[in-house]
């Protein structure tokens, strides 16, 4: 994952409290595959999965998943 994808994940998943199109549009457009399951959405990318909530009860949950992706790249 080179800079500019970091920072197009890192500006889509600020405040994440849900997942709309344009989150799961921006997600696509840098590789990560989003699959929905019953309370939490799995992000796949380059073989390594990542679970996102579907309503996160904390602000940072989705800059903390930035985190762990970025980390794992």
């Amino acid at each position: 994952m080179n800079k500019e994808e970091k920072n197009i994940l890192k500006n889509t998943l600020r405040n994440y409290t849900g997942m709309n199109r344009r989150i799961k549009k921006n997600l696509e457009t840098i590789g990560i595959t989003v699959i929905r399951n019953k309370s939490h959405y799995h992000l796949l990318y380059q073989g390594k999965l990542y679970v996102l909530s579907k309503s996160p009860s904390d602000y940072r949950s989705g800059l903390n998943l930035v985190s762990i992706m970025c980390r794992d790249m």
